[in-house]
């Protein structure tokens, strides 16, 4: 990467100019959420991709291990925060762009493809074993028998016992707007053995699942929903036979998302069904109990939000220029990277603030690219890492900035590098927020919490008679006011009233103790409500014509109530079921059903 090292140069400028960018934006991605997303480029594109997070960090990238299709490939993008990432295609000025590709495990919450040693994998791997001779009991070798996959092989052969290796995620998973996915290359040697065991495991808070040869289970593979089976002696577990056993490496995958787990094996989807056994961390295991060495590859998790039934099918046919599955929109501009790689906004104007480099060496450099009747003056010094109103634009793009002294008119010019000068993107002020007075805090499941709406002005009630149009959701329409001089508390619970009658009408599947609580210790105008199992932060927010919105919060951003409804109200619908009557076993059926384009879990009616 062209850049400076603290202040020595290491290479020349990157004087590439890009004057169009593409913001993304992911289908039913949540704010603040750390996500790894999905991109399909066409292989004429992939050459000249540079990807942004909003602060115009590069995101890095890795290719998908498994992808195969004509002309298109899938990278996987780490977005640790937000859902807008900013694409960058070739310059409009300068050379082409080299991608540059990172390593799976730098992207992926997990990706373990055993490439060092059996010593490094168990700085990784946490190790759980019947005895304590376990550890020589693992090796790594080659892979074996055509699998293209990097790395070695992990072998765990529990002739002297049991052997499990749990790793946990890099990042911490969202149960918000969530969809994980765990795969992983297993080789069966196709022997029979009478007890025979090797499983892989999943534990996370959209539940949890084991893959593979159970204990006692003669010649297939098997499926356990709701737990990660473990070799303790004397426990039972209700495995499921899936498919047949046969000899060779199998592709062992567990999906989890919208209460759903689903068991693949080889790509052939083999079982589908309400997930459990919900968990407050995320854990994969890789287990071999007897029968022969376990023989592991390529062990991947992913989390995403849920799919929309189109980059999570398959191979897809992807035209040069197409983003998918991302929404796009196009912006005009200038940008530029700057020293330490980081895409800058150079699109200086009249009026932008903008901000001079702290180090002298690179605004030196910036001027030997210029003309020379744009010199350098030691009064620059003192304009170092300080920042100045654009107050001049020449024709060719020199930048006048404010001089100190008030020397040469009262304008210094400086040259148009985002190594050198670059704009600073200013935020509207935010409304201070009154300290909360001194409220007993509630223990609950989650921080989910917004600011109080601001009080209205008279003028900014419901109009009279009601003329204003009613707020229109997806074929249902909502009308919530606000009323000058109502008591914090009657607002909200009005508010919140009138929002599940109406999603109620709009037949939304909604927990049936939604209430509140109390209001929060810790935000002004937030109060705690019930949702099914969970607790949860809400608040009003002012909207438009003196309309009142309803708000939760979702890590560390803001979901519309009706959005976070639809997505967890069916969910926790049935959560509330399950514990509802603690003691009694029951079978319950449902049936998932689409519908408008959303999922719905519904009971049977056999």
């Amino acid at each position: 990467m062209s850049g400076y090292a603290g202040s020595e140069l290491v290479d020349k400028p990157d004087v590439r100019i890009w004057t169009q960018k593409q913001r993304l934006r992911f289908p039913r991605a949540s704010p603040a959420v750390p996500y790894c997303l999905p991109l399909h480029l066409h292989d004429s594109d992939l050459p000249s991709v540079i990807l942004a997070d909003e602060e115009g960090n590069q995101i890095k990238l890795s290719l998908d291990s498994l992808y195969e299709a004509v002309g298109n490939q899938l990278v996987w993008l780490q977005c640790r925060s937000g859902v807008e990432v900013s694409f960058f295609g070739a310059p409009q000025i300068g050379g082409a762009t080299n991608l540059e590709v990172h390593e799976a495990e730098d992207v992926l919450p997990l990706a373990e493809f055993f490439k060092d040693t059996a010593e490094d994998v168990l700085m990784r791997w946490e190790l759980h074993a019947e005895k304590d001779s376990a550890a020589r009991r693992m090796s790594l070798q080659a892979l074996h028998e055509g699998l293209a996959l990097p790395g070695q092989a992990l072998h765990l052969d529990p002739a002297v016992g049991f052997i499990s290796l749990i790793s946990r995620p890099s990042t911490v998973l969202m149960d918000i707007g969530s969809r994980i996915h765990l795969r992983a290359h297993f080789f069966d040697h196709g022997q029979e053995h009478p007890y025979l065991g090797h499983w892989l495991g999943l534990k996370s808070r959209l539940g949890s699942g084991s893959l593979g040869l159970a204990f006692g289970i003669e010649g297939s593979y098997s499926c356990l929903n709701g737990d990660v089976a473990s070799c303790a002696s004397g426990r039972h577990y209700g495995w499921l036979r899936v498919s047949d056993r046969s000899r060779g490496w199998h592709l062992l995958e567990l999906i989890i998302e919208e209460g759903e787990l689903s068991a693949i094996i080889d790509g052939e989807p083999l079982l589908t069904t309400k997930a459990e056994g919900f968990c407050e961390t995320e854990e994969v295991w890789l287990v071999s109990r007897s029968g022969g060495p376990g023989i592991w590859a390529g062990v991947e998790l992913f989390h995403t939000p849920p799919g929309n039934r189109r980059w999570e099918t398959g191979a897809q046919s992807v035209q040069p220029g197409e983003l998918s599955p991302w929404d796009c929109l196009t912006e005009e501009g200038r940008w530029q990277l700057d020293d330490a790689g980081v895409m800058r906004s150079i699109d200086f104007r009249i009026g932008t603030l903008a901000k001079v480099t702290a180090v002298k060496q690179r605004l030196l450099d910036s001027f030997s690219r210029v003309s020379s009747k744009y010199p350098y003056k030691s009064g620059m010094d003192q304009m170092l890492g300080k920042e100045y109103r654009v107050v001049k634009i020449a024709d060719d793009g020199m930048v006048g900035l404010p001089s100190p002294d008030g020397s040469d008119d009262g304008v210094w010019w400086f040259p148009p590098y985002a190594y050198a000068i670059r704009v600073v993107t200013e935020e509207p002020p935010k409304a201070e927020t009154p300290e909360p007075g001194p409220v007993a805090p509630a223990p609950v499941d989650e921080e989910v919490h917004v600011p109080e709406a601001p009080q209205m002005d008279e003028e900014e009630e419901q109009p009279e008679g009601g003329t204003a149009a009613p707020v229109d959701f997806d074929g249902f329409t909502l009308d919530c006011w606000n009323i000058p001089g109502e008591e914090d508390i009657k607002r909200i619970e009005r508010c919140v009233s009138t929002f599940v009658n109406a999603l109620a009408a709009a037949n939304v599947a909604l927990p049936e103790n939604i209430a509140r609580v109390q209001l929060c210790a810790a935000h002004p105008g937030c109060h705690v409500y019930k949702f099914g199992t969970r607790r949860v932060h809400m608040a009003t927010r002012a909207g438009e014509g003196g309309r009142l919105l309803l708000v939760v919060r979702v890590g560390g951003g803001y979901m519309d109530f009706i959005e976070f409804a639809r997505r967890n109200g069916s969910l926790e619908q049935l959560r509330l079921q399950k514990t509802s009557e603690p003691g009694k076993r029951e079978v319950a059926r449902f049936t998932s059903v689409l519908s408008k384009g959303r999922r719905k879990t519904i009971p049977s009616k056999t």
